[in-house]
């Protein structure tokens, strides 16, 4: 039986789960919404190679759809936990990298669409936006069960 605090944590994983998916289904839908303003973007980010930009362009919305598809519907939550964190791993580098240098080229490109006012962030914003971006999903990952939790593996243990 879980306690209160178990089912408390259990509930908001889900509720962040949630959140994350419906943030990263828009973030794809709004890179291809608009594939050449995504090139654009993703070209202003020269002090990467050009085959690391060629390959975001390729596969990043199709990461993030897959990503915010398995968070809502619960299914491979830990992997798309641990694909989530990668990500926001290498944004919050990438806005990290930004700030420091005051550049404006890099952002998430998320949400093109119009949206209110507080999700148009730059700066340290940004790096907090990701940050926080970033425990959720480790938070999810942490809260989601291995995929093998409660099944019988088949094998017996002799020594016991």
């Amino acid at each position: 039986m879980k306690s209160n605090e178990g089912r408390v944590f259990t509930l908001l994983c889900r509720v962040a789960s949630i959140g994350l998916g419906l943030v990263f289904l828009f973030a794809a839908f709004s890179k291809i919404g608009d594939l050449k303003e995504f090139q654009r973007a993703a070209d202003g980010l020269v002090f990467l190679p050009q085959w690391i930009r060629g390959l975001t362009i390729l596969f990043l919305p199709g990461i993030e759809l897959a990503v915010g598809l398995c968070l809502l519907s619960g299914k491979a939550i830990r992997e798309a936990g641990f694909i989530g964190a990668g990500l926001l791993l290498i944004f919050l580098a990438l806005s990290v990298h930004s700030s420091f240098v005051g550049s404006t080229a890099v952002g998430c490109h998320c949400f093109k669409i119009p949206t209110p006012a507080w999700l148009n962030l730059s700066g340290w914003q940004v790096v907090v936006r990701n940050l926080v971006f970033l425990i959720l999903f480790i938070m999810v990952f942490a809260g989601a069960k291995p995929p093998c939790a409660g099944k019988s593996s088949g094998v017996s243990n002799p020594e016991l």
